[in-house]
């Protein structure tokens, strides 16, 4: 989203720039591994700068239904990962409960996606972990930010590698959103109240 925007900016038509952010979801897909949840966001997004491309509409269950095939027809198995089965009910819950939530109020947006995100996922997580973790709402409102701008400065810095100084003084910066993220997610894993055990 934020290449997307970015090539907006620099005036690129908005068709180009869905391709061009297609292509990166991609290749950023492949550096990162390829793992199941990554696979998941890639196959979401391709299909949404697909969809901007041929200038089709959003439907976002759409989109999670089409990764969720995507990923089963490769491997059936899938089914039964962990992070598979939190990928899908994560995003599952901010398209089901985060509408829900932003009728309330303005106000809620902000925290909106972490809540639905904690009340999709706490079933799951309490049966496979024991634990219930509410200081996640805290967590995700500095963490999500910090590890994004870290996410966004690293990859910059491959672009920018060959250019003197430039390649090393992002990484730095890279570093440093990720330290002070780091810091803060340490920080609320001390507070008592932060998580819950329970026992199966």
């Amino acid at each position: 989203g934020s290449f997307y925007f970015l090539f907006l900016l620099l005036k690129l038509d908005f068709r180009a720039a869905a391709l061009l952010t297609a292509f990166i979801v991609v290749i950023y897909t492949g550096l990162a591994g390829f793992g199941l949840p990554v696979l998941r966001a890639g196959a979401m997004a391709v299909l949404v700068f697909l969809g901007v491309l041929f200038g089709r509409r959003v439907h976002f269950l759409n989109t999670l239904c089409f990764a969720f095939f995507i990923l089963l027809v490769a491997n059936t198995r899938s089914l039964w990962d962990i992070g598979f089965q939190l990928s899908f009910l994560s995003i599952l819950s901010l398209v089901m409960i985060l509408p829900l939530l932003s009728r309330w109020s303005v106000k809620f947006v902000p925290l909106g996606g972490s809540w639905a995100v904690l009340a999709g996922t706490f079933p799951l997580i309490l049966y496979y972990f024991n634990i219930f973790s509410p200081v996640s709402l805290l967590a995700n409102l500095i963490g999500i930010p910090l590890v994004d701008a870290a996410l966004f400065t690293s990859l910059f810095a491959l672009l920018l590698n060959n250019i003197p100084l430039a390649g090393a003084l992002l990484i730095h910066i890279s570093s440093f959103f990720l330290w002070l993220a780091l810091i803060w997610v340490k920080m609320l894993s001390a507070w008592r109240w932060g998580y819950f055990f329970f026992v199966k």
